[in-house]
């Protein structure tokens, strides 16, 4: 019988030990900012269709197309909330995807992912989301969008952080967390 692991369950605990066992083994809840899911929402549906979508005969996505994808999302957003979070969606664009001059097609955008692991004799299955699989030589990096409204900005915005096997970098107020998983 496989132990079921959640992905973020296993990153908060990493992350913020009192806070993990507060909020699963307490059931408490973190006060949240007003509408922050719905933020969040917006701009994770915005990046889902913007890769999803694109037909990929150009190596870069107009910012036409990139107004069009945040459009379909903005439906429950005030308007300071549509303008602050398109600052940070075309943030986005100008340090993850231009600088590499053509946008690489996912291998998947938005699903669930599973694995079974072994420790100590004991089979844990390990579950999680991601928003979007890139492929590569080496491997696949699993990529899960952070969006926040005072987030804490490296020195050198756009520079790599490293923690554990994973990476952070920021663009704006939405930060990807990259996790490369190796082919074997």
């Amino acid at each position: 019988m496989a132990y079921l692991l959640s992905a973020t369950k296993l990153m908060s605990y990493a992350q913020r030990p009192r806070a993990y066992y507060y909020r699963y083994e307490y059931g408490l809840k973190q006060p949240s900012v007003f509408g922050a899911a719905v933020l969040g929402t917006a701009l994770h549906g915005a990046l889902a269709q913007l890769y999803q979508d694109w037909h990929y005969q150009d190596p870069l996505p107009s910012e036409e197309w990139l107004r069009y994808c945040w459009e379909n999302q903005i439906g429950a957003l005030t308007a300071t909330q549509v303008e602050e979070r398109w600052q940070i969606l075309r943030r986005y664009v100008e340090t993850e995807i231009v600088p590499l001059r053509v946008m690489q097609r996912p291998l998947a955008t938005e699903g669930r992912i599973q694995g079974l692991i072994q420790v100590n004799g004991l089979e844990f299955k390990l579950t999680g989301r991601y928003d979007r699989l890139n492929s590569l030589e080496e491997g696949v990096d699993l990529i899960d969008y952070k969006s926040a409204k005072n987030p804490t900005m490296p020195t050198n915005p756009g520079s790599l952080t490293h923690s554990a096997d994973t990476t952070s970098h920021s663009a704006g107020c939405l930060t990807l967390e990259v996790m490369p998983l190796k082919r074997f």
